[in-house]
Formats: C-alpha cells, structure tokens, sequence
C-alpha cells in the first residue's frame, strides 16, 4: 500500500470529548507514534482556528496544520493564515434574513473570530451545551469576511432549508444546529487544498464521526468512521473503528500499522 502522508482528524467526538474535557490518552499516544514515523498530522473542524487556542488540544501534540471552518480556513502549524474562502455579502445577508424569517439564532466565523449576532430563545446554549462548549461572544457584524456560519433553532428544524439562500447549504449537527457552508466548500474540498500546501505526497486517511465529515471521509484514501459515528458516516467509511473513548483513534492506526 502507498504510504500514508496526512492524518486528518475531526475534533468533537472524534479527537476531543466534551464529557473529559480533553483528547484521551491513547489517541494522544497514537498520534504522536505516527508522527514520529514522519507522518503528519492534522485537525480538520468546523470551528473556527481561534476556537481551537481555548480548548485542549495542544501542548500534547505537535500539529502540522490545521484545516477550519469546514474546508474554508487552512492555517500552517503556528497558526499562520495560508488560505481563506469568503462568503458572499448577499450570502450574509441571506443568512439575517433565514434567521430573522425562521426565528433562528446565528452565529458567524471569520478567518481570527467566532462570534453571535442574533441570540434567539436558548436554540444556542443547547446546542453549545451538547458538546459543553461555551456560546460565542456577542458581537454586532461589521462586514467582515466570514467563511462559515452556523444556525440554531429546534432539533426537528428542516435545516435543508438552509438551501434556499443562493450558493450555501444546512448539513445538520448531531444537536439542535447546521453548519452553514458555501456549496462545493467542505472538509473534503479541504484534504485537496491541504494536500496541495503542504505537499502532501502519499495517502490521506481522515477520522469523523459526524454529517458535516461526509465529503472528508469519501474524499480520503482511507476514511475511518468512530464507533460512535452517525450511520451516514458508517455507511460511506472505508473502515469503522471503535468510539472515541473506546480507544478508536489508537485501534485504527493500530490496525493499518500506523504505530
């Protein structure tokens, strides 16, 4: 088999879980063995890069780069900028007026901010609270670039809805929200843009549990569905590891000889 180059991880409920509040220790183990074994490793998130400096996931691991918001932000291993994809303004304005129409919260990202612009009922502290991440900052929106979004409103919600607004799409989370991305933008568009960065040039294996790592897990030479994976993801996984806290990561690369 080709030799792998990049390891590309989903972080909530993949490489980080809320419930410890860290990434545990196998994976921690498992990881830092494939790197020693000059393979480099990657976060690919819907969140945004400054989001990941609050939480957890560094000091342990030494990561190569970071691929954010969905495939529309990539970063260097410092934190360093190296490609952005923007929205649209009639695309935010489309997403004031969804939310204002569907009486949703909304919350926006740009390339060194998460913030909220429209807090209605507690759609927001749910779907926060589902992974116990605390609710973006409140911030009024001063036309800057945004590269992702994010709506909030009941968990029975038709989030395709989304769709009505030219040019972006709803993939619905695995609590009361959709990630709101531009169409042909994904974590799987991503592995193509990070492979190109970083001159990426063997395989690509990717970790996700959830809808919005669908094109990643399709697009990687090896997708790896976590045992606690929605049955989207399952169904198109190359291979099914076991869950996050079941030491999935470290089995996986376990088992492809990774470490």
């Amino acid at each position: 088999m080709e030799k792998i180059a990049g390891l590309f991880f989903d972080v909530d409920q993949t490489l980080y879980d809320g419930s410890i509040h860290r990434i545990p220790e196998s994976a921690i183990k498992g990881i830092n063995l494939a790197r020693k074994k000059g393979i480099k490793v990657f976060i690919a998130t819907g969140r945004p890069y400054c989001n990941l400096l609050s939480s957890p996931l560094f000091g342990e691991i030494q990561w190569d780069g970071f691929l954010c918001s969905n495939g529309a932000t990539f970063y260097d291993g410092n934190g360093k900028l190296l490609h952005s994809i923007a929205m649209s303004k009639e695309q935010v304005d489309g997403l004031f007026a969804f939310a204002n129409k569907y009486h949703a919260a909304l919350s926006l990202q740009s390339p060194d901010d998460m913030f909220s612009v429209i807090k209605y009922e507690t759609y927001m502290e749910d779907a926060f609270g589902f992974f116990t991440n605390p609710v973006p900052h409140f911030h009024p929106y001063n036309n800057e670039e945004i590269n992702m979004a994010m709506i909030f409103q009941k968990d029975d919600f038709d989030y395709t809805s989304v769709n009505e607004i030219a040019g972006l799409e709803g993939v619905k989370g695995k609590s009361n929200y959709a990630d709101v991305i531009m169409k042909g933008v994904s974590k799987g568009s991503g592995l193509s843009v990070m492979k190109e960065l970083f001159h990426l040039g063997g395989k690509l294996m990717a970790f996700g549990d959830a809808d919005n790592d669908i094109e990643m897990i399709r697009m990687a030479d090896i997708g790896v569905a976590m045992g606690n994976a929605t049955e989207l993801i399952k169904k198109n996984a190359d291979y099914i590891t076991s869950s996050i806290l079941e030491d999935g990561i470290y089995n996986a690369l376990a088992c492809f000889d990774l470490i």
